[in-house]
């Protein structure tokens, strides 16, 4: 996978986004080739309003330098909005990285709010801005329950939202940010 800057520009009714050469010779993309696109929006005004001042130089990458792809999940956000030692990492790589959020974790988080009466408004349009979220398929969702059956043989305990995380995860291939122990040994980040 490769990330680039790119203008949105007027085409005809519509709008489109220009790939540059050295993407598409870099990844192999032929013309009329499907492509899955990611919008990665960061609006760093809504971390300087729930965790106070943000400081970031404006930067462009240019498509050498690295950057790491990133799912947070449930566990990760959590511990962002509780704004726990955990969450200051979480807060760390938000600013840093580009992240994604995995439908199912919307779920989870939904649970979360109702269940502590927090401003679901308010948590949901952070977790909508500050990551992209990634919609779920009928693929995933069947490389999910391959996964959850042979997870459990290794590790009891390990559930079908997770399952759904990490078929999320390697599907896109995504390091997962998370500190739930079910994850361990996979291609993950352990706060």
């Amino acid at each position: 996978m490769d990330v680039f800057e790119s203008k949105v520009r007027h085409v005809g009714t519509s709008f489109g986004v220009l790939i540059p050469k050295e993407v598409l010779k870099e990844e192999k993309i032929k013309e009329n080739q499907t492509v899955k696109v990611a919008i990665i929006k960061k609006d760093l005004t809504l971390l300087e309003k729930a965790f106070g001042s943000v400081h970031t130089k404006s930067f462009k990458r240019d498509h050498k330098d690295r950057v790491v792809w990133l799912l947070l999940d449930t566990f990760a956000w959590v511990e962002f909005f509780n704004g726990s030692k955990k969450g200051e990492k979480v807060k760390e790589i938000l600013k840093k990285e580009a992240c994604f959020t995995s439908a199912i974790c919307l779920a989870e988080l939904s649970e979360w709010i109702e269940r502590e009466k927090l401003d679901r408004k308010k948590i949901m349009k952070s977790v909508k801005s500050l990551s992209s979220i990634i919609g779920l398929d009928i693929q995933t969702m069947e490389f999910a329950g391959i996964l959850k059956v042979k997870k459990r043989k290794t590790m009891k305990g390990f559930g079908l939202i997770d399952a759904i995380i990490l078929a999320v995860a390697k599907q896109y291939n995504l390091k997962i940010v998370t500190g739930d122990q079910h994850f361990k040994g996979e291609n993950v980040i352990l706060l």
